[in-house]
């Protein structure tokens, strides 16, 4: 794969890394990385790991059908839920041991919006984005 050169902000500090650019995928299909720790769209990217600051859970909870109430998902938790949704709502293909292609629909797009937003409030309000 090609190697992306990238920025990271971490606790206010600024580090270049090399980071491995996921597959392309359909417009109508999401990708989650998981060696990457990526979600992707297309070739728009956001990390996983967003999801820890994320205040927008229940949108994906209720996209999932599960309660409305607070959660709060490390990112494996989240991974598994995407990859394992819940009643089977939705099929998910494995393309790899660590990439799996899903659906789009009302709750991979809500996940997939969670991570955007992170982004934008993190990164691209008074800053760049570490989206790529």
């Amino acid at each position: 794969m090609k190697k992306l050169a990238c920025l990271i902000a971490s606790t206010g500090l600024i580090a270049a890394c090399s980071v491995q650019t996921p597959r392309v995928l359909p417009q109508d299909s999401y990708l989650i990385d998981t060696q990457l720790g990526l979600m992707c769209h297309v070739s728009e990217c956001y990390y996983l790991s967003l999801i820890g600051l994320s205040w927008q859970e229940i949108d994906i909870a209720l996209a999932l059908g599960l309660p409305a109430k607070a959660y709060s998902w490390s990112v494996d938790e989240f991974v598994s839920l995407l990859v394992t949704p819940p009643e089977g709502r939705y099929g998910v293909e494995q393309l790899s041991a660590t990439e799996f292609k899903l659906p789009r629909n009302r709750a991979t797009e809500a996940a997939f919006n969670a991570l955007e937003q992170e982004d934008l409030q993190l990164y691209r309000i008074g800053g760049e984005s570490h989206a790529f």
